[in-house]
């Protein structure tokens, strides 16, 4: 397959380097229908789209906000627009974002995402293949509570408990509620309803039982 794929982080105009920024999530753009390679690149797109919601949020920036961002500048299209190959930019995140800010995070989830990408291609190439849903290891070797912040281990239980459907909690999005490494309100909630649905007190902890349950998943 004939395909240029580029991948970014974003930021915004404004942001102090210093403060936390207003925006997330990821966006797939894709060139404009004007262009001959539009429709083969948002098939692939709206796919690794659809891989990359399993771990990260659409972008909440409102010209970003949907699946897949068709676009006239951004894409490759060839010289005067003569590229029929599929062309699709991808911007996993914002630069300021806990997951990308923390090493021990940053190592998990970039190689997570890249994984989505590609099964994203491969979902395209063969819609009804059993795909594997993460290489994040799903191991949590450490007692965690609230508080917690940039922590691979976080990180593993957020996405176990997220295949699980308990992460998000109910009535929240991954834009409430990412999977960061950060062990707050979100995922103390997610926690409690994990221990109350395997007959564990539900204190929001994660102790041995807990993560002997997890660990067992």
């Amino acid at each position: 397959m004939d395909l240029v794929l580029h991948v970014h982080f974003n930021d915004h105009p404004g942001h102090r380097y210093n403060k936390p920024g207003k925006y997330s999530g990821f966006t797939v753009y894709v060139p404009d229908s004007q262009y001959s390679n539009a429709r083969v690149s948002t098939e692939i797109g709206q796919a690794m789209s659809t891989e990359l919601q399993k771990v990260s949020p659409i972008s909440n920036l409102p010209q970003e906000n949907m699946s897949v961002v068709p676009d006239q500048d951004l894409i490759a299209v060839g010289a005067k627009g003569t590229r029929t190959g599929a062309s699709i930019l991808i911007e996993y995140g914002y630069i300021y974002e806990p997951q990308f800010a923390n090493t021990e995070v940053k190592n998990l989830i970039l190689p997570e995402l890249a994984f989505q990408t590609h099964a994203g291609l491969q979902r395209y190439l063969s819609p009804t293949a059993l795909l594997a849903s993460s290489i994040i290891p799903a191991l949590v070797s450490q007692n965690l509570s609230s508080g917690i912040k940039g922590s691979g281990q976080v990180l593993m239980l957020q996405k176990v408990l997220s295949d699980r459907g308990y992460y998000p909690p109910e009535g929240k999005t991954l834009t409430d509620c990412p999977i960061n490494g950060n062990f707050g309100p979100c995922v103390e909630t997610a926690v409690k309803s994990f221990q109350i649905s395997n007959g564990i007190d539900p204190t929001g902890i994660v102790g041995p039982l807990t993560r002997a349950k997890v660990n067992s998943l």
